[in-house]
């Protein structure tokens, strides 16, 4: 039982009412940052925990005379109290505060001061618990600069990834084709950007490749409309002014969510190959994910107007003479 004491005076020694002021500032901010982050309470309350489980555990190190032990945990669970700290005030300002001003920083930008604030806070701790910091950088130089060099593809995609937000060339909610591969950015993160295609497939393309090859925007808000061709063929007994005029009326006044109004779609003859007329209509196409849908949209549109006047649309053909 002596120990239980020593263990509760020890707890009761080590606990400054600071803390308490932290852990309630913690809980607080939490909870603004439900709407944005989700899980920051439950993430919070977690922290929290922790922090107590290793001041307890300190406590019972201390009664049963570990003393090195003991101030180990404590300077963990202060550690894990300040990280706390750091990151809600961090997601709170830019999550909360930022966007209300007019600026939308990327996402990586903000992990990465976030891991300089805990990184600043660590060395702070161990400069605190007596540790030379000076012979620290100096010990750990050569280590930093062999896994510089073990993890320069990490490093690259890192810094690609960073820049890719920075200058906003490649932002979520775009469209793009790079290399086969085509579909909205869902995610960019430290290593890779997340790609979304018309399947429902995720595809991570690394940021080294994406900042290393050409990439084309096909929609989202770095390119807000598309042109798109829809080719028909007709018989060379129908006038294509007729069939251009009556294409275009019949677009004009059609309604199509993911066709733009203006600028009109238009109606064009193409060539006159293989015993036919090629025709073609062009649209802009304001959202990439129902590509399909307007293509039939328009061809609906194109085989009404056949069937309305009586027309007959053309195949491709071809004779062979031997």
């Amino acid at each position: 039982m002596d120990y239980l004491g020593a263990a509760v005076e020890s707890f009761v020694a080590a606990w400054q009412p600071y803390y308490l002021i932290i852990m309630v500032v913690a809980v607080g901010l939490a909870l603004p940052l439900q709407r944005t982050t989700r899980g920051a309470v439950l993430f919070a309350l977690q922290m929290l925990l922790l922090f107590l489980v290793l001041l307890l555990g300190a406590a019972i190190a201390d009664g049963l005379d570990a003393s090195r032990a003991a101030a180990a945990l404590r300077s963990v669970a202060v550690l894990a109290l300040g990280m706390l700290l750091i990151r809600q005030v961090g997601l709170l300002f830019f999550r909360r505060i930022v966007p209300k001003l007019g600026f939308q920083p990327p996402r990586i930008l903000e992990e990465i001061i976030i891991l300089f604030a805990y990184a600043g806070w660590t060395l702070l701790r161990l400069a605190s618990a007596g540790l030379d910091l000076g012979s620290l950088v100096a010990s750990t130089a050569v280590i930093t600069a062999v896994l510089a060099f073990a993890m320069q593809d990490t490093l690259g995609n890192i810094l690609s990834g960073l820049a890719l937000q920075l200058d906003h060339s490649v932002t979520i909610g775009d469209w793009i084709d790079f290399d086969g591969v085509s579909g909205e950015v869902v995610q960019v993160q430290w290593r890779h950007t997340a790609v979304r295609t018309l399947f429902g497939e995720m595809i991570l393309v690394p940021n080294s490749q994406l900042m290393k090859a050409r990439v084309m925007l096909i929609g989202g808000r770095s390119v807000p409309q598309r042109l798109r061709n829809v080719f028909f063929y007709g018989e060379f007994q129908i006038r294509p002014a007729d069939v251009i005029q009556e294409i275009e009326a019949a677009m004009k006044y059609a309604e199509c969510d993911a066709i733009a109004p203006s600028p009109a779609p238009v109606c064009m003859v193409t060539s006159f190959e293989g015993g036919l007329v090629t025709y073609v209509v062009r649209f802009w196409l304001v959202d990439p994910i129902s590509v399909g849908r307007a293509e039939s949209f328009v061809r609906q549109h194109i085989h009404a107007v056949f069937h309305r006047n009586g027309w007959r649309m053309a195949n491709p053909s071809m004779d062979l003479h031997m």
